[in-house]
């Protein structure tokens, strides 16, 4: 039996837990690790949200006396992680 037979062999009779273990971790870290890094980043997207709303107060009092104003797509508060 040559070396590539013998390799034929072992991959033929791979343990399915070798496929499939690396596809689940990756679920699992995904699962946990995305929630997580929306909780961390929420804190600044609610700063950065209120400074923008705060600016766009400001800037629509200036501009009523033309009879124009801002609107922004702002960061919706229903929009937001579930945790």
């Amino acid at each position: 039996m040559d070396s590539r037979q013998g390799l034929y062999q072992a991959q033929k009779h791979m343990d399915p837990c070798v496929v499939c273990c690396p596809i689940v971790t990756c679920m699992i870290i995904s699962l946990v690790g995305i929630p997580f890094l929306c909780m961390m980043a929420k804190p600044g997207t609610e700063r950065w949200d209120a400074g923008l709303r705060n600016w766009q107060d400001s800037f629509n009092q200036e501009l009523r006396r033309f009879g124009m104003f801002v609107k922004t797509q702002v960061f919706d508060r229903k929009m937001r992680c579930l945790w």
